[in-house]
């Protein structure tokens, strides 16, 4: 049995792929990783699929890395991302538009709210030209970790909301629209304080039935 492997091996190796601008050159370690799994790892084998997919996708295999993160979806365990968010972004590259839009609705629906995969579904469309669908995505994503936190301040998304909000902020520059509700929130919160997001729960006026 190979050793354990741990968060530093994990980070190091997809670094390098990413220093040397090579995604694919990490794949193979992390496949034999997933294949030949240690009691004792660090990184679950969800998120080894996870960034394999990735990376595989980002080296040029599109329909590679889409076989990958549906098996990381599929499989139990933590990740530090949601893979949804980067199946969807391949599936678009793939042209496979009937699938990723199956993939979308599914996230749309889903309880509690999976903010980081909403906010990939609306980069994703961003990247891709689709600026206006990319807008909708994200207010549909900070509106609804927003009404989360009128019944559970500590809601899942909270964490993702700062940067929904500054990337949705940064879009609406682009669209040329003015300044709302939530541009105004998001100006109010700083990305790297926690405590800024602990009141949310009182919201006054804003409109978040999205």
């Amino acid at each position: 049995m190979r050793p354990p492997v741990t968060l530093e091996a994990f980070s190091e190796v997809a670094q390098q792929a990413l220093e040397v601008d090579d995604p694919l050159a990490a794949v193979s370690t992390l496949l034999a990783w997933v294949e030949d799994p240690h009691p004792d790892d660090e990184v679950s084998t969800r998120e080894l699929l996870s960034t394999a997919g990735t990376l595989r996708g980002a080296g040029g295999d599109v329909d590679g890395g889409v076989a990958l993160l549906h098996r990381a979806v599929a499989t139990d365990g933590p990740a530090e991302t949601d893979p949804r968010g980067a199946l969807y972004g391949l599936l678009l590259r793939a042209e496979r538009q009937e699938e990723a839009d199956r993939l979308a609705q599914e996230l749309r629906k889903e309880r509690p709210t999976p903010a980081e995969a909403l906010g990939d579904v609306a980069l994703s469309l961003w990247e891709h030209g689709r600026l206006e669908d990319a807008h909708r995505w994200y207010t549909l994503a900070a509106s609804r970790v927003l009404r989360d936190t009128e019944t559970d301040p500590a809601a899942a998304g909270i964490d993702a909301l700062p940067g929904l909000l500054a990337d949705r902020a940064e879009l609406r520059a682009e669209l040329d629209l003015p300044a709302d509700e939530l541009d105004e929130l998001g100006g109010q919160l700083d990305l790297d304080d926690h405590d800024d997001l602990g009141d949310l729960g009182d919201l006054g006026g804003l409109d978040t039935r999205t």
